[in-house]
C-alpha cells in the first residue's frame, strides 16, 4: 500500500479512499489509516 502511494507521489495530507471504503491520510509518503486524522462524514 505505501508503494502504491509512491508511485502515485501524492502530497501529503490528501486522503485516500482503500478498497474496503475506509478512508486513509497520506502523511509523509505514507498511508495513515488513523481516525483522528480524517475528516468526519456522517452516515
Amino acid at each position: 500500500l505505501a508503494a502504491s502511494v509512491r508511485e502515485r507521489a501524492l502530497p501529503d495530507f490528501s486522503f485516500v479512499t482503500l478498497q474496503h471504503g475506509e478512508k486513509a491520510v497520506v502523511r509523509g509518503g505514507r498511508l495513515v489509516n488513523d481516525p483522528k486524522t480524517l475528516p468526519v462524514k456522517a452516515p
